[in-house]
């Protein structure tokens, strides 16, 4: 039975890591402020001179303006005067602003390789990370459902995608648990010597978990589209 734990670790990684969210960068011209630094803790630093420096094999990377380095974990936002930046999450991620609106949208960009599992071959594929801002919001946050319904109003037409979300979400939300159950049950039971029925709930539990994530991706989509619809109105 051990041959079926890689099986199982595989489709639940699938189904709690599977999400496509990815915007375009807006058409129109976003307007950068002049160069300045603003910390976390509040305080903003105009200079003449902002630029991102890369350190020694990647490590002490930094944020210098007019000669002072600052730690990316220290900073909220930044500008070069040529484009926008956000430092985001826990790693403070460097991300440029691509989107500017009631909603703007951060984004980073990184490779990760992926190994063809017909050849063995691996390759770089290229991955997006978005965080977003709103209007009035001194920090950038991951794009969820908690987060964009404090930053869309109620009477705004995007809100009732966020609803549709919500509502589908919880549904996905259980069935996902439901199935993850199942193939736990049936693994438990195929290793108690019940091979044929532990397999058999098994693959209903997988069949139900995949089905269950495939569907959470496409109901994610109606967060980005409430993004790009309350921007739009």
């Amino acid at each position: 039975m051990k041959n079926y734990l890689p099986i199982l670790l595989l489709i639940l990684t699938f189904g709690s890591s599977c999400k496509l969210t990815q915007f375009q960068e807006s058409n129109k011209k976003i307007e950068v402020p002049a160069p300045y630094v603003e910390l976390k803790s509040g305080e903003k630093i105009d200079a003449k001179d902002v630029i991102i420096k890369d350190g020694l094999l990647g490590i002490g990377r930094g944020i210098v303006a007019d000669g002072t380095k600052y730690d990316p974990k220290k900073v909220a936002f930044f500008s070069t005067g040529s484009a926008k930046y956000a430092c985001a999450g826990r790693s403070a991620l460097i991300c440029p602003e691509i989107i500017a609106g009631k909603i703007n949208i951060y984004r980073y960009m990184y490779e990760e390789v992926v190994t063809d599992s017909k050849t063995g071959r691996s390759h770089y594929r290229t991955r997006y990370a978005y965080y977003i801002q709103g209007e009035n919001e001194k920090e950038v946050t991951t794009i969820s459902y908690k987060h964009l319904i404090k930053l869309i109003p109620t009477d705004a037409k995007a809100h009732k995608l966020l609803e549709r979300y919500n509502k589908t979400h919880k549904v996905t939300r259980n069935g996902k648990i439901a199935g993850a159950a199942m193939m736990i049950g049936g693994f438990a039971v195929a290793a108690n010597g019940n091979v044929t029925t532990g397999m058999l709930v098994f693959c209903a539990g997988a069949l139900d978990y995949v089905s269950f994530a495939i569907v959470n991706v496409f109901n994610h989509f109606k967060l980005t589209r409430a993004i790009k619809m309350y921007n739009e109105n």
